[in-house]
């Protein structure tokens, strides 16, 4: 079954005739399929496992269309559907499939995602159905799926031990048979060193696979004879063991989603799941957790905000120091607060996210940077004051003679942030220009932040901060 489907998975994303589709998804290369193995049962069978298609593409210069687009196409034409989204061939029946792209660096988890512990491992099935249709719901989401694991029938076989022992035999007698016929057992190696090689002895697959052929088996005696199988034990068909999860001591069920490229932000999809998640009416004894990259982002989001915090007492720290005042260095940080109306201005005139890591980044570096400005243009007041102009004098003297370095610093840091807020990569070693790379993205947010926060940041520096610094000193008068 599994060769089947994979087979016709791969004709569906390859065009080939017969699948209901003409022609091949763009920007293909080849593709590897790798089927694996995982124990079933007992007595060491082995069974298939979950069977991995990986699809090359062709190198980015020649790319017709983005590889989002390719991805979304691939899932659709395993569930069946045209580029629009009408119905062309029959879904992969009795096929459980998802497509992802391969994750660089650590783990995060799938981007929509919910953990659900109790007890009664039928209420979290039915739970985790619920959780997967209201993924289901939400624009954007794709394949819903969970980690809950349904008992497979397994034969289970119960041992006459009255009759065995009339005829000689123990329950691991009749257990060796048993394991012989349908497991096997090692009967040696050939070969040496890393080319050693086990043999296992087990019987042909129809006697394996055919319950009225393992009766007949005959097991040896003490006495010299042999009896069958089915005369000492018999089968019968039960649940198989299951695989039971737990987290921190309690049963949990992960179900979670991937999410369609360029549909909708991954924030704002996962907002809109924990939203129907929280309204949830949850049966007693079942709770929950958000995981996956909630949980990344919720434990990135605490430490970037406690990255913030201390880089901003570090800042405090060292402009009391060189002002030796407390008011202003209030006065440097009011720029850097204020410069966060650029930072929101620039991600929404882009339509992008706040995204925690990147944009969370850009922030901090903004308000090195930000800083800097600021302190040049009060240290200039403060000279220019010690030559004996007035507060005013000294403000607008200041002004006039720091423009351009502020000016000249802001803009030489926007220029060179421009290809990476318009997603365009200069690869220096090939000499060639790239545009809407995988990393460009990556980066985009950040130089976004950067940019429209440093802008208004410099309008700021030169307007807000002479003006703050004048009431400063007016109300030091006044005291």
């Amino acid at each position: 079954a599994s060769d089947r489907l994979s087979r016709a998975a791969e004709d569906r994303v390859f065009g080939r005739p017969g699948s209901g589709y003409d022609r091949p998804v763009e920007n293909l290369k080849h593709a590897t399929v790798t089927v694996g193995l995982e124990a079933r049962g007992g007595f060491g069978e082995e069974g298939l496992g979950p069977v991995v298609t990986r699809v090359q593409f062709v190198e980015r210069p020649y790319r017709t269309e983005s590889t989002a687009d390719t991805l979304t196409e691939i899932r659709r034409r395993l569930e069946g559907l045209d580029r629009d989204g009408r119905r062309v061939a029959p879904p992969l029946h009795g096929a459980e499939f998802d497509v992802v792209k391969p994750q660089e660096g650590p783990p995060t988890g799938k981007p929509v995602s919910i953990q659900l512990f109790g007890d009664d491992l039928a209420q979290l099935a039915a739970v985790a159905q619920d959780m997967k249709a209201l993924m289901a719901s939400v624009p954007g989401v794709a394949k819903p799926t969970d980690d809950a694991a349904a008992a497979q029938p397994t034969l289970e076989w119960a041992v006459d031990r009255a009759k065995a022992g009339m005829l000689g035999l123990d329950q691991a007698s009749v257990a060796g048979a048993l394991q012989m016929t349908v497991g096997g057992r090692r009967a040696g190696t050939f070969g040496h060193g890393d080319d050693e090689q086990d043999i296992w002895l087990r019987l042909p697959k129809p006697y394996r696979l055919d319950t009225d052929r393992v009766l007949t088996v005959p097991i040896p005696t003490a006495l010299g004879g042999a009896v069958p199988v089915g005369a000492v034990a018999r089968p019968e068909l039960v649940p198989g063991p299951i695989q039971i999860k737990h987290l921190d001591r309690k049963r949990v069920v992960t179900v979670g989603a991937e999410v369609e490229p360029w549909v909708r932000a991954d924030a704002d999809v996962r907002a809109a799941f924990q939203a129907k998640a929280r309204a949830y009416p949850f049966p007693p004894g079942v709770t929950y957790r958000f995981a996956g990259a909630a949980e990344e982002q919720e434990e990135s989001t605490r430490f970037l905000s406690q990255a913030f915090v201390v880089a901003l007492f570090l800042i405090a720290l060292v402009l009391v120091l060189q002002f030796n005042s407390i008011l202003v260095p209030g006065i440097v940080m009011t720029s850097v607060i204020l410069s966060f109306i650029g930072v929101f201005l620039g991600l929404l005139a882009f339509r992008m996210p706040f995204g925690i890591i990147m944009s969370g980044i850009g922030v901090i570096s903004l308000a090195g940077v930000v800083v800097n400005n600021a302190i040049v243009l009060l240290d200039a007041v403060r000279q220019f004051q010690r030559r004996g102009q007035s507060v005013r004098d000294a403000v607008v003297s200041a002004g006039m003679v720091r423009f351009r370095p502020v000016l000249l610093t802001a803009v030489t840091t926007i220029l060179g942030l421009v290809p990476m807020a318009l997603k365009i990569n200069i690869d220096f070693l090939n000499l060639a220009v790239q545009y809407n790379t995988e990393s460009s993205q990556w980066w985009q947010s950040m130089a976004v932040a950067i940019i429209f926060g440093l802008a208004v940041a410099t309008v700021l520096t030169l307007g807000v901060v002479p003006t703050l610094y004048l009431l400063y000193a007016r109300f030091r008068l006044w005291l």
